[in-house]
């Protein structure tokens, strides 16, 4: 692959980029979006029993959430939310910086969220499968309804987001946003990211958490590759 497509090939991990410098100047503005947006879509989704979203044939019949696991659902979607404004925050004042040139990476940008949607809607289909499998590696019979209620929801996402990384990172590579050659620093934000986006939303057993992490490192790991040995 030609070096010309890859503008961030002289960052070495030591200095800042584009990246990290844009998220330290705009810090303050980064954590009021995410604040007010996580603070306004958690106060909608109180509103609503995110448990009745879940099939009957997920959810185990003649159990009901007690009301602090509804608040918590609706706390994780709403901060789920509040991380994604402040991305595509991030990403407008990323576009600022005279080294970034978003248009290079526009064709890979593109390609996201149709991973995204694929994968995710596989994961939906999957996921009564999953459950079974799930339930049998971690010993327990009979799975309650807010842990199904926190897979049902958030599982689809974990493999999209999975799904979408190799492209976003070529993307972000390609638009002068990040090197193409990871340094251990920055690979070990991301596992950093990945296993906190697994703890705080996946149900707390130690095979939900693989279930939710595998695929985020595979996705990565598929970036990786992809940039690096071709």
């Amino acid at each position: 692959m030609p070096s010309e497509y890859y503008t961030a090939d002289g960052f070495d991990g030591t200095a800042d980029g584009p990246l990290w410098a844009s998220a330290r100047r705009h810090l303050r503005a980064l954590l009021a979006v995410f604040l007010l947006v996580s603070a306004v879509v958690t106060a909608l989704a109180a509103a609503f029993d995110l448990t009745a979203v879940v099939p009957s044939s997920v959810l185990p019949v003649g159990l009901s959430p007690r009301p602090q696991s509804e608040f918590r659902l609706a706390v994780e979607v709403g901060t789920l939310a509040g991380a994604f404004a402040a991305a595509v925050v991030l990403v407008g004042a990323v576009g600022r910086d005279a080294r970034v040139s978003l248009s290079r990476g526009r064709r890979q940008a593109a390609v996201a969220p149709v991973a995204f949607a694929v994968a995710a809607v596989c994961g939906r289909v999957a996921l009564p499968h999953v459950v079974g499998a799930v339930a049998s590696a971690s010993g327990r019979p009979v799975l309650d309804a807010y842990w199904a209620a926190e897979v049902w929801l958030f599982f689809p996402v974990t493999l999209g987001a999975a799904a979408a990384t190799p492209f976003l990172l070529a993307a972000a590579v390609r638009a002068g946003v990040v090197g193409r050659y990871t340094s251990t620093r920055q690979r070990g934000y991301a596992a950093l990211a990945f296993v906190a986006f697994a703890a705080c939303y996946s149900p707390p057993d130690g095979a939900t958490f693989v279930l939710f992490a595998a695929p985020l490192f595979a996705g990565l790991a598929a970036g990786v590759a992809w940039l690096e040995f071709r």
